[in-house]
C-alpha cells in the first residue's frame, strides 16, 4: 500500500502476521509513523520497522520499535528521512487479530499537538497569545499587567512569560483550569534577566496547594523576569493566573531603586512628592551602583512640577560618564521625574537614587 501522501490507514492484521507499506519521498522532510486505534488509543501490540529501498532493489534497515512510551504498546517511529523509497512493515505481535491504524505524518502539522523539528511548538491548536502561534513559533506573553492567561503545551514542550517588576513587589504565579480546578501536572522556573542581558535562576516550582498544579509566590526585587511553564505530559489546556502587587513607586521617600531599563521610544517617569523645603539630588548609575555609564546606559533626565513644566534637565552628568543628574532646591509639592535614552534610545537596567535632604 502507498502511504506518501501521509494519512490514516486501516487495516486488519491477523496475530503473528505483519503489512507492507511504501513511502516515496520527494524531498528530505520529517516523518512520523505511529500504530493506533485512530483515536489516539492503543488497540494491540504490535512492531514496526524501516527500511531504505536502495537502487538495487536491496533494502537497508533504518531502525524498529515496539512499544510506543507514549502510547504501549503500539509503536512509533519519527526523524527527518532523505528523498527515497521507504518499506515500513507493522507486524502484530499480539494473540489475537488487531485492526490497526498506520498514522503517516509528512512534514509538522501545526495545531495537532505533536512538535515537529519544523515547529518551535505546538499546543494543539492554532490560536495567537496562548505562547505558541498560530503557526507554531514560541510567543513570549506579557503578564505584567496580572490576570489569567489561557495556554497549554504538547509533550516535552513549554510556555514562556514575561513580566517586569517595577519595584520589590509580592508576586503570585499559578496554573489552574481557570474554574478552581488543576487541569494536569505543570512546574514553573523563574529566570531574572542579569546586567548583561542573560537570564539567571530564580528558583524551580513543582507542586502548589493545589496540586499538581504550581504556585509560585515570593517578594521579587525589580526586574525583568521570565516564567517558564511545562510538565512531564502534555497539558492542552490551562490559566497561568498572574497576581503582581507593586507599590507605588515614589522619589520624594528617598533611597535607591533597581530599574529594569526600557524599549527606544520609552520612558520611565517617576512621581516626587516634597513635604517639606529641600535640597534634592536624583541620579542614574550602572546597575551595579557604578557611576562611569557607558552607551546601555546613556540616560537623559527631566524634572517636571505639577503643571508639568520642565524645572531642569541633565544629560551627562560631570565625572560620571553617560549618567544623569538634577541637585536642585525644591519647595513643598508634587513633581515628577523623567528618565529617557539618550536620543530616545533603549536602556537597559539601570539604578536611580533619589537624595532629600529637608532645609
Amino acid at each position: 500500500m502507498d502511504v506518501s501522501a501521509g494519512g490514516e490507514f486501516s487495516f486488519l492484521i491477523p496475530a503473528g502476521q505483519g503489512n507492507r507499506f511504501r513511502a516515496i519521498i520527494d524531498a528530505a522532510t520529517f516523518v512520523r509513523l505511529r500504530s493506533t486505534d485512530g483515536a489516539g488509543g492503543c488497540p494491540g501490540d504490535s512492531l514496526m520497522r524501516v527500511f531504505q529501498v536502495l537502487p538495487d532493489g536491496s533494502r537497508t534497515s533504518l531502525g524498529e520499535n515496539n512499544d510506543d512510551e507514549l502510547n504501549a504498546p503500539c509503536s512509533r517511529l519519527e526523524g527527518n528521512l532523505a528523498a527515497g523509497i521507504y518499506d515500513v512493515e507493522l507486524f502484530n505481535v499480539g494473540a489475537a487479530p488487531v485492526e490497526f491504524v498506520l498514522e503517516v505524518t509528512i512534514g509538522g502539522v501545526c495545531g495537532d499537538g505533536e512538535r515537529t523539528p519544523d515547529e518551535e511548538c505546538d499546543d494543539g491548536n492554532l490560536a495567537d497569545g496562548d505562547a505558541c502561534s498560530a503557526t507554531c513559533e514560541t510567543e513570549i506573553v506579557d503578564v505584567t499587567a496580572g490576570g489569567d492567561f489561557a495556554a497549554g503545551f504538547g509533550a516535552g514542550q513549554a510556555d514562556y512569560f514575561s513580566f517586569t517588576v517595577a519595584v520589590a513587589a509580592d508576586v503570585v504565579l499559578a496554573t489552574r483550569d481557570g474554574a478552581g480546578g488543576c487541569p494536569g501536572d505543570t512546574s514553573i522556573r523563574l529566570l531574572r534577566q542579569q546586567p548583561d542581558g542573560t537570564f539567571a535562576l530564580v528558583v524551580d516550582v513543582l507542586d502548589g496547594p493545589l496540586a499538581p498544579c504550581a504556585e509560585l509566590s515570593a517578594n521579587l526585587p525589580a526586574g525583568v523576569y521570565v516564567a517558564i511553564v511545562n510538565g512531564p505530559a502534555a497539558v492542552p489546556a490551562y490559566v497561568l493566573s498572574v497576581e503582581l502587587n507593586q507599590p507605588a513607586l515614589d522619589l520624594g521617600v528617598g533611597g535607591v531603586f533597581d530599574r529594569p531599563g526600557f524599549a527606544a521610544g520609552q520612558a520611565d517617569v517617576f512621581p516626587l512628592t516634597i513635604d517639606a523645603p529641600s535640597q534634592v539630588t536624583i541620579f542614574t548609575s550602572n546597575a551595579d551602583g557604578s557611576l562611569n555609564c557607558v552607551a546601555g546606559t546613556d540616560t537623559l533626565m527631566s524634572l517636571f512640577n505639577a503643571a508639568n513644566a520642565q524645572l531642569a534637565l541633565n544629560d551627562d552628568a560631570a565625572g560620571r560618564g553617560l549618567c544623569s543628574q538634577i541637585t536642585i532646591a525644591l519647595q513643598p509639592g508634587t513633581y515628577s521625574v523623567r528618565i529617557a535614552g539618550y536620543q530616545d534610545g533603549a536602556v537597559g537596567p539601570y539604578r536611580i537614587t533619589a537624595q532629600i535632604a529637608p532645609q
